[in-house]
């Protein structure tokens, strides 16, 4: 997922008018090469098809596939604010429970 995030840094750096990444995105990119307080997941066989299966029935992102898929099979959250992703697995009877707002996240956080 790490080439979505650079996409998306890029994308939001250019929206802003800047000419490189901001020095805290960048730092952010370091840390999660590095390793700093970040877990390297190696995508398994039934999540890929999984991720498949999301696409042949309409979703056609397939980080967000994948993302959804590893998160579903190693019972961890899924950070998002896509609703149109959100909106398709609900009418597609996936699980929303893992599904959460960086918001939703601050609270469990909070609670924990």
């Amino acid at each position: 997922m790490l080439a979505e995030l650079v996409a998306k840094a890029a994308r939001e750096a250019s929206k802003r008018g800047l000419k490189s990444l901001p020095r805290e995105a960048l730092d952010g990119f370091r840390a999660i090469l590095a390793g700093l307080d970040v877990a390297i997941e190696i995508p398994e066989p039934n999540g890929l098809e999984l991720a498949a299966e999301l696409w042949i029935r309409g979703h056609r992102d397939i980080m967000d596939n994948m993302s959804y898929a590893h998160a579903l099979k190693t019972q961890a959250y899924l950070m998002t604010l896509d609703k149109t992703f959100k909106r398709f697995l609900s009418e597609k009877g996936y699980p929303l429970d893992i599904v959460i707002t960086h918001r939703e996240l601050e609270n469990i956080a909070k609670a924990s």
